[in-house]
C-alpha cells in the first residue's frame, strides 16, 4: 500500500512539473511571439493552441506569424478562413491570405485561389480568375497547377458560348 502511494506521489509531481515547465515554455513562446516578433514562436504558439483544441487563440497566433512574413502561417489562416474554423468564415479572407502567399512566389497559394474559383468555394464560380491563378503558379513551376490548368482549358474552352470564346482565346 505504500509503494503504491509512493508511485501516485511521483506521478503527481512529474506530472505537475511537467504542466509547469508546458506553461513556463509556453508562457515564454507569447512573450517571445508578442514582445520579439518571433514568427517562429508564434507558429508554435498555434499549434499548442491546436493541439488543445482552442482554434480562436491558435488564429490569433497564427495570423501574427502570418503578419510577420511567414507564408506556411498565412496558408494556415486561408484554410481556417475559409473553413471559419476558429473565425467566422470568410471566402474573401481566405482569397488575400492565399494571395499573400502567391505574391510572394510561393504557387500553392496560387493553386488554392484557382481553386476556389474553379468550384466556386464560397466565391462564385470564375473560370478566368481560376486559369489565371493556375496559369500564375504553372509559370512559377508548380507542375500539378499546370496539369489543372490544362484540364480546366479542355473542359470549358471547346464550348460554344460567346463568353468562353472570349476567354479561351486569351490562354491560347
Amino acid at each position: 500500500m505504500k509503494l503504491l502511494f509512493v508511485i501516485f506521489t511521483i506521478v503527481a509531481v512529474v506530472t505537475f512539473n511537467s504542466a509547469t515547465l508546458f506553461a513556463e515554455s509556453n508562457d515564454e513562446l507569447i512573450t517571445q511571439c508578442n514582445d520579439k516578433n518571433d514568427v517562429d514562436a508564434c507558429l508554435e504558439v498555434a499549434e499548442k493552441y491546436v493541439n488543445d483544441s482552442d482554434n480562436i487563440n491558435a488564429f490569433k497566433y497564427i495570423t501574427k506569424a502570418c503578419d510577420g512574413g511567414m507564408m506556411a502561417a498565412c496558408l494556415a489562416q486561408g484554410s481556417l478562413y475559409k473553413a471559419g474554423t476558429g473565425v467566422k468564415q470568410s471566402s474573401k479572407k481566405a482569397i488575400n491570405s492565399y494571395s499573400k502567399v502567391c505574391n510572394n512566389k510561393e504557387m500553392i497559394g496560387c493553386v488554392l485561389i484557382g481553386s476556389m474559383y474553379e468550384y466556386g468555394e464560397g466565391v462564385e464560380i470564375d473560370f478566368n480568375k481560376a486559369l489565371q491563378h493556375y496559369k500564375l503558379a504553372c509559370d512559377g513551376g508548380l507542375t500539378s497547377a499546370c496539369n489543372g490548368f490544362k484540364d480546366l482549358y479542355e473542359k470549358e474552352c471547346p464550348t460554344d458560348s460567346k463568353e468562353n470564346k472570349k476567354f479561351c482565346k486569351k490562354y491560347k
